[in-house]
């Protein structure tokens, strides 16, 4: 099953999961189930760093960093497993 979870205007994560049943004996299931979130490891940007103007007077260290995009908006790829067993 694909899933597109549009959390915020334009982000694109695809996530996956899947699963399997076994049957054991009359009444008793297993179920184990693998989940991927963030499938393709796409980054999606935060923002430019635009401080204030004066910091870029007074802190030469602040102008340095002007324009830089130095973190991302979204979770990076996480895979989720689990069980259950049912009686």
């Amino acid at each position: 099953m694909l899933e597109d979870h549009g959390c915020n205007e334009g982000s694109q994560e695809v996530d996956v999961s899947l699963c399997k049943n076994f049957k054991m004996g009359a009444s008793c299931r297993l179920r184990f189930e693998v989940s991927c979130y963030n499938v393709t490891n796409t980054p999606q940007f935060a923002q430019p760093s635009v401080p204030a103007i004066d910091d870029l007077e007074t802190q030469p260290v602040v102008a340095a960093t002007f324009g830089l995009i130095t973190s991302d908006v979204n979770t990076p790829r996480q895979f989720q497993f689990g069980s259950r067993f049912q009686f």
